[in-house]
């Protein structure tokens, strides 16, 4: 009944493999704070009321682009 159970099959990773595992899980989870952070640094985001939405500018090159950058991904800039 319980053979196939979660807490019954041995795990395949063993102590060192699973701490490499967690250790980088911790690692990206801090690398896209980061990354988020110097994309709120590098855009600004306006409102067109002519095209009736929101364009990004680049504060660093000075390039406008329409499209959010890809970095953001859900998270939105505040006007």
């Amino acid at each position: 009944k319980r053979r196939n159970h979660i807490r019954t099959v041995i795990s395949v990773y063993d102590l060192h493999s699973a701490g490499q595992v967690v250790i980088s899980f911790i690692r990206s989870v801090v690398c896209r704070k980061i990354l988020v952070k110097k994309c709120r640094e590098t855009f600004d985001r306006f409102y067109s009321p002519q095209e009736r939405q929101h364009y990004y500018f680049n504060v660093k090159t000075g390039s406008v682009q329409w499209r959010k950058p890809y970095c953001l991904r859900k998270e939105e800039l505040k006007p």
